[in-house]
């Protein structure tokens, strides 16, 4: 019953970005908390490679035998709704750390008989 739910959901669904909507802020529309700057204005939201850009049409025509939940989703812009209202970034001591003292390396003694290429 609730994959129906789903499916009516994605087909009564109206697109976010109107006219009015294409320089609304998140922050404007929603109570939010240490929100960067990519997430508050997603009107400016980087789309990727800048010098090769999928919506300009140079990918051609898409196949709708291969029409995944993913390639739909991705399909639509960024709007204020679709971001997230808070912003939890992880701190980075596990990365200082590693390149402190460099990654793992393994130092054991190899026995192995090597193997001929012939």
């Amino acid at each position: 019953m609730e994959s129906n739910n789903c499916a009516r959901m994605m087909q009564c669904e109206r697109p976010c970005m109107r006219a009015e909507d294409q320089d609304a802020k998140t922050s404007e529309v929603y109570k939010t908390e240490n929100l960067p700057f990519r997430f508050d204005h997603p009107a400016r939201w980087n789309e990727g490679n800048c010098v090769f850009n999928v919506k300009e049409g140079a990918c051609g025509s898409r196949s709708i035998l291969f029409r995944t939940t993913n390639s739909e989703y991705g399909s639509k812009p960024p709007c204020v709704h679709t971001m997230p209202h808070t912003y939890h970034p992880r701190n980075h001591k596990y990365w200082e750390h590693l390149a402190r003292v460099g990654m793992y390396r393994n130092r054991g003694f190899n026995t192995a008989l090597d193997q001929s290429r012939v």
